[in-house]
C-alpha cells in the first residue's frame, strides 16, 4: 500500500493526512478528467503502453520481411510460370510443325474395301493407273489401317461357334473405310492429288490434316452448303475458298468463316505479293469509307505541318 501512481497524488509523511483525505473523497467527474488531463498520467500511460506498442512495432516490421519476401518469390513463380508457358507453346508450334511434315506425303482414301493392306493397295493402284493414268507401284506407298475398337466384350465360345456357322453359310460383305496411304516420293503424292477428281465414283482423295485443320475444313465445307460460299477445298495442309464473287481466299481461323456467315459472302480481300488473297474481314462500303477517312486525315495532316513550317 506504500506506493501508488504519481498522478493519483503525494506519498511522502508529510503531506499524508491531505492525501488520505484526498483519497477518502468522492471521485467527482472534474477530478476524473483532470487526472486523466494531467502530464503524469500521460507519461504513466505511454509507460504503460510502450513495450507492448514496441512488441508490435517490431512485430509488425517481422510481418513486413515476410511479406517482402513472399512476394519477392511469388513474383519469381510468375516469372518461371510465363517461361514454361512459352517453352510450352514452342513445344507445341514444334510439335505441329513436326506433324504436319509427317502428314505431308499423307492421303486419305475414302470409298475402299478389303480387310488386309494388300487389299487396299491392288485397289488403290488399280484405280490410280486405269484412272489418273499415273504409274504406281505397290512400293512406292504403304497403307495404314484405321485402329480397331478393341473395348468390345470378347465374345463366348457358344456365340463364337454360331458366328463361325453364320460366316460358313452367308457371304462376306466388305465394308467401306477410310484408310491412310503413306507415299514415299512426295512427288506421286502431288500428282495424285491433283488429279484427285479422276480417282474414280465412290472414292475420294483428301489430305491427312491434323484436328485443328480438319476443324476449320469442316467449317467451310459447312459454309458451301450454306452457299455462303462457291468452294472450298486444301493444299498442303492450308486450306482455301473461292467466294460467290470469284475471289480465292486462304482462311485461316474459324472467325473469318463466321464474320462471312454473318455479313454475307460479299467481303473484301486485299492481294499480296506471291499473288495469294489475305481476308480483311470488311465490306467494300466499309473500306470505301475508312480509305475516305483515311485521306481526310492525311490533307489535315498535311495543312498542319504547312502552318508549322511557315511560322517557323
Amino acid at each position: 500500500m506504500g506506493t501508488v501512481l504519481p498522478f493519483l497524488g503525494k506519498t511522502n509523511m508529510a503531506d499524508k493526512q491531505s492525501d488520505n483525505s484526498d483519497r477518502d473523497s468522492p471521485l467527482t467527474a472534474a477530478r476524473f478528467l483532470d487526472i486523466i488531463k494531467s502530464q503524469a498520467y500521460q507519461e504513466t500511460v505511454q509507460e504503460i503502453n510502450k513495450p507492448a506498442f514496441d512488441h508490435l512495432t517490431s512485430e509488425l516490421q517481422v510481418l513486413r520481411g515476410v511479406i517482402s519476401q513472399q512476394n519477392a518469390q511469388l513474383q519469381e513463380c510468375q516469372q518461371k510460370i510465363e517461361m514454361q508457358d512459352r517453352r510450352i507453346k514452342q513445344l507445341e508450334e514444334c510439335v505441329l510443325r513436326q506433324e504436319r511434315s509427317t502428314r505431308l506425303r499423307n492421303l486419305r482414301v475414302s470409298g475402299l474395301t478389303g480387310s488386309r493392306p494388300e487389299d487396299y493397295k491392288d485397289q488403290f493402284v488399280n484405280l490410280v493407273m486405269s484412272n489418273q493414268e499415273i504409274q504406281l507401284s505397290h512400293d512406292d506407298f504403304d497403307v495404314r489401317l484405321p485402329r480397331v475398337n478393341k473395348a468390345s466384350k470378347d465374345p463366348t465360345p457358344a456365340e463364337a461357334t454360331s458366328q463361325n456357322s453364320d460366316r460358313d453359310t452367308q457371304p462376306a460383305q466388305q465394308k467401306k473405310t477410310t484408310v491412310t496411304v503413306i507415299f514415299k516420293n512426295d512427288w506421286i503424292r502431288r500428282q495424285i492429288y491433283m488429279k484427285r477428281v479422276k480417282i474414280g465414283r465412290g472414292v475420294f482423295l483428301s489430305e491427312d490434316l491434323t484436328r485443328e485443320e480438319s476443324t476449320l475444313f469442316y467449317k467451310c465445307r459447312m459454309a458451301k452448303k450454306d452457299n455462303i460460299i462457291k468452294s472450298t477445298w486444301t493444299f498442303n495442309h492450308k486450306i482455301f475458298i473461292l467466294t460467290n464473287e470469284d475471289i480465292k481466299v486462304e482462311v485461316n481461323s474459324q472467325e473469318q468463316i463466321e464474320l462471312i456467315a454473318r455479313r454475307g459472302s460479299k467481303v473484301s480481300v486485299a492481294s499480296t505479293s506471291n499473288g495469294s488473297s489475305t481476308f480483311l474481314g470488311f465490306t467494300p462500303a466499309e473500306v470505301a469509307q475508312a480509305s475516305a477517312t483515311a485521306r481526310t486525315w492525311s490533307r489535315s495532316l498535311e495543312e498542319e505541318i504547312k502552318m508549322l513550317t511557315n511560322s517557323h
